[in-house]
């Protein structure tokens, strides 16, 4: 029995716009991901100019600093799985 297979070239363009598609759709997100982390960091840093606004309050500023290091941490695992595919950027 063969450890391995060849597969034919319908088989092989099947596969890869199954993994095409999946990569547009991983990129698309990635995108938003940056796009919310930009904001974010544009109002915790609105947060922290003198004289400090009511707008933000101690928990609001807290909640956006815990959502940008959890997008951080989505990010950086995308990127190291990306790299053990083989993908860099």
């Amino acid at each position: 029995m063969p450890d391995k297979f060849e597969l034919t070239p319908f088989e092989r363009a099947a596969i890869n716009k199954t993994l095409h598609t999946a990569r547009m759709t991983l990129c698309e997100s990635v995108q938003e991901m940056i796009s919310v982390l930009i904001d974010l960091r544009a109002m915790i840093d609105d947060s922290q100019i003198e004289p400090r606004s009511t707008m933000y309050n101690d928990k609001m500023i807290a909640d956006m600093e815990k959502e940008e290091r959890d997008i951080m941490t989505t990010l950086v695992s995308i990127a190291d799985l990306m790299e053990s595919q083989g993908v860099s950027a």
